[in-house]
Formats: structure tokens, C-alpha cells, sequence
């Protein structure tokens, strides 16, 4: 999970997909540049979700979002390529279970931070895989 010092969170490292890229290579981009993976291999497609999200920054715009989740095997870390709110946030990658990890975003997502538009329906989102990840345990 990336874990996020700013808003005390865990989320799945990921983001969106760039012009001519697939879904595979925003994820192998994106895990590189969350956690510093530099080899990986991804098993399988997990998932998919949909919401309906507010804009970023005040923004009062509002999207249908779609976040697809695969199972990856990661061969070897290197250094993060953080840039922008990933920084200003304070990710780092952190192993945590998945039950420490809901019972955090769970204990959190009541918060200030976590009501304003742009991030009231992240922590519910990001329970919702992971306990569907409790089910394959």
C-alpha cells in the first residue's frame, strides 16, 4: 500500500492513464514511480471499480471514475520517482495487512480531510478492494 503522511491513509499506488498508454504500462509507470518497483510481473486483472467523482482543487466538475486493479509480483525496488501531490503528501510504500489497513482508513476517513470533495469517496473505494482482497486470501 502507498501510505500517505499528510492524511494518515493507505491507498493502492496508481493513477491515471496517459495518452497512447495501456492500462498495463500506466500501472508498471505508476508502480515504479509510487513505490520504486523496477521489476514486476503482473499476475492477473483483479477488478475494476466505478465512482462518481468530484474535480480536483475546488473544482466542482464531475466524473465517472474507473480504477482497475491487477495482482503483481514485484522482483526488485529501487528509489520512488515521486513528483507533484505525491509529494506533497508524503507517500512511501508500506507493508501493512489488510485488516490494519482497513481498520486505519476506516478510523480516518470520518476526518476532516477525508469529507472534502475530492476525497470523500477514496478511503471507502480503496475498503472495498481490499476486503474483496480478504475474500482470495
Amino acid at each position: 500500500m502507498v501510505y500517505s503522511h499528510l492524511y494518515d491513509d493507505y491507498t493502492f499506488p496508481g493513477g491515471g492513464v496517459s495518452d497512447n498508454e495501456t492500462n498495463e504500462q500506466a500501472l508498471l509507470r505508476e508502480l515504479k514511480e509510487e513505490i520504486g518497483a523496477d521489476q514486476l510481473s503482473i499476475i492477473s486483472s483483479f477488478g475494476k471499480t466505478k465512482e462518481m467523482r468530484y474535480g480536483l482543487k475546488g473544482s466542482d466538475q464531475v466524473y465517472m471514475q474507473t480504477s482497475t486493479y491487477y495482482l503483481c509480483e514485484i522482483h526488485k525496488f529501487g528509489n520512488q520517482l515521486l513528483q507533484g501531490r505525491e509529494l506533497i503528501h508524503g507517500i512511501e510504500p508500506k507493508w501493512i495487512s489488510l485488516d490494519d489497513a482497513i481498520e486505519n482508513n476506516t478510523k480516518v476517513m470520518k476526518d476532516l480531510n477525508h469529507q472534502t470533495k475530492g476525497l470523500r469517496t477514496v478511503l471507502i473505494r480503496e475498503n472495498m478492494v481490499l476486503n474483496k482482497l480478504k475474500e482470495i486470501e
